[in-house]
């Protein structure tokens, strides 16, 4: 019996022991455009990202970052289970290019176009049919000349970098 009970101790010390293991620290940061990757934690269940001064969680051991960020950025992670942390990974600091994406949300108000501003954009060039047309704001009211069916398209433009453009709006006037 006293045997059984020793037993039954050493068991109950290593179940206990076994849940109170500190998880590794996150390693091999690496960042492809705005992918964010490292090492999977055994044991992990989820993982806290900190990016320049914000923090972000994921179950993956990967993140896209989101593309309000541009220029420098540092980024560490610590692994989570549970009660659980582990202590952050090194950091890493990067510099993230400017990422637009194609405007959305197109309509026409009579001749008057519409988009959705695009973050990090300074201009736009609105393609009507093969002709293109720089504009400053996410608006552009087509000239009283065009009549009869129009293709249009718009594409978000920062310095030398342009977004692809968006889907096609087609109407008739």
């Amino acid at each position: 019996m006293r045997k059984f009970a020793l037993m039954i101790t050493f068991l109950s010390i290593l179940v206990l022991s076994a849940c109170n293991a500190t998880l590794s620290q996150p390693d091999n940061l690496t960042v492809d455009g705005y992918l964010l990757t490292w090492n999977e934690v055994p044991g992990a269940t989820s993982y806290l990202i900190m990016i320049n001064e914000d923090t972000y969680e994921t179950e993956s051991h990967s993140y896209t970052i989101p593309s309000t960020y541009i220029g420098p950025t540092t980024a560490m992670v610590q692994a989570r289970a549970n009660q659980r942390v582990s202590a952050f990974s090194d950091l890493l600091s990067f510099t993230l290019p400017y990422q637009l994406t194609a405007p959305i949300n197109l309509s026409m108000d009579g001749r008057t176009l519409t988009w959705d501003h695009v973050i990090n954009a300074t201009t736009y060039q609105v393609m009507i049919d093969d002709t293109i047309m720089a504009v400053s704001e996410a608006t552009y009211t087509l000239p009283e000349t065009i009549i009869g069916p129009v293709a249009l398209k718009v594409q978000a433009v920062r310095g030398e970098e342009e977004s692809a453009f968006s889907a096609t709006l087609s109407t008739t006037f």
